[in-house]
């Protein structure tokens, strides 16, 4: 991460945080506005994981996570986006889009339901995929994704 980040000047920061049990995309930043922008709730910007969960939630349950659940400590989940995508293994695939970005908040939503997540990837933060980038490796943003960010944060790059 050095050889990336050691080059830039001034205080490199993650957009976001993945928990020891995650993987998936994560965006630094030296740009104290933009990471204000993407991170703070006010500004909604959505964050995609890939989830692997069971016993699989039922239709019911779905339709709960679409609204919004509670997920302890007088919390509860933002309006969520919730696609089922199959069976992988023993879990089901699912497919979940958040505008919020509370502290392990996806795993609390699917425990809410009655289910475990067993793995979980991020591939999608504020319109930039992870793609095909396999674990632990980096690359700097190509120009058509920082135009991108310039414009969902609003922020001249």
């Amino acid at each position: 991460m050095e050889e990336l980040l050691g080059r830039y000047r001034g205080r490199v920061r993650p957009i976001g945080r993945l928990d020891r049990g995650s993987e998936g995309l994560l965006l630094f930043t030296n740009h104290g506005e933009v990471a204000n922008r993407l991170l703070h709730p006010r500004y909604q910007q959505p964050r995609t994981y890939l989830v692997w969960v069971e016993p699989p939630p039922t239709v019911s349950d779905m339709d709960r996570i679409r609204q919004g659940v509670p997920i302890g400590m007088g919390e509860w989940s933002g309006p969520a986006d919730v696609k089922v995508l199959g069976p992988k293994g023993g879990a089901l695939r699912v497919r979940i889009t958040l505008r919020e970005g509370k502290n392990r908040e996806v795993r609390r939503i699917f425990r809410t339901v009655g289910s475990r997540v067993n793995a979980l990837r991020r591939i999608d933060y504020a319109g930039i995929g992870l793609g095909g980038l396999p674990p632990g490796a980096m690359r700097e943003l190509e120009p058509h994704e920082i135009a991108h960010l310039a414009q969902v944060t609003g922020v001249e790059l």
